[in-house]
């Protein structure tokens, strides 16, 4: 049921279809500046060895902790 033009739901109703236009016409804008930047691989690839460096220092933490475990295990204090 599409509310009637002239009702205060139907007014309230198209007020909100509008701002959402605005916000989706604001946020494709932004999207397309962001996806036409130059430096959109040299970020992106930036970001992926950030991520692949704290996988790996975490893998090392968590490999120490582990050997340090076991040779707290192995050892009679």
């Amino acid at each position: 049921m599409i509310p009637d033009e002239g009702s205060a739901i139907g007014v309230i109703t198209m007020q909100k279809v509008d701002d959402l236009t605005k916000r989706v016409e604001s946020l494709e804008k932004h999207h397309k500046k962001w996806m036409l930047s130059p430096n959109l691989f040299k970020r992106s690839f930036s970001q992926f060895l950030n991520i692949v460096f704290i996988a790996i220092l975490l893998a090392l933490i968590v490999r120490g902790s582990l050997y340090l475990l076991q040779y707290l295990d192995t050892v009679q204090l």
